[in-house]
């Protein structure tokens, strides 16, 4: 439930429902806290940062911004416990425009720094996408896999 919640909510938050994606964001973190049956990091899938920065997000829109800047800051957190680069690139993609937005020129500074810092280390690069909201950073190619597929493409091929 809490994936589908999620899924709701980003897709009525790019509609500009901000309230109406707040209310799934915060239906799929009750999911989320009761015992997901998903997964965390299953193929690079982490729900509850996609759901707290969501939850940061659309509060932003609405003019809440405390409480905003509350759930950015749980999204970055999150991101980080996941102990994985890929899941703490995509909290601060999400997260950032909070932050800009809000004119927090030095956090805004420091957040892009350690994005291009763990992208680097990583060789994590953007996955080509129509929208930067779901922009999901990827592996990049090696000698062993030449060009990484991910699960959206592996999915492609199969049906």
């Amino acid at each position: 439930m809490a994936l589908a919640e999620t899924m709701l909510g980003a897709a009525n938050h790019l509609a500009g429902n901000h309230l109406v994606a707040q209310k799934h964001f915060e239906a799929g973190l009750r999911h989320s806290a009761s015992g997901s049956r998903l997964r965390a990091g299953h193929h690079l899938f982490h729900h509850t940062t996609l759901l707290l920065a969501g939850m940061a997000r659309s509060l932003l829109y609405r003019g809440l911004l405390d409480q905003s800047l509350d759930y950015a800051r749980l999204a970055i957190e999150e991101g980080e416990k996941s102990d994985h680069p890929a899941t703490l690139c995509r909290s601060l993609i999400l997260v950032l425009p909070v932050y800009l937005a809000l004119e927090d020129w030095q956090r805004s500074e420091q957040y892009i720094a350690q994005l291009t810092d763990l992208s680097a280390a990583h060789s994590l690069k953007p996955l080509p996408c129509d929208r930067d909201w779901v922009a999901r950073p990827v592996a990049a190619p090696s000698k062993r896999c030449p060009r990484r597929r991910s699960v959206a493409e592996e999915g492609v091929g199969r049906a």
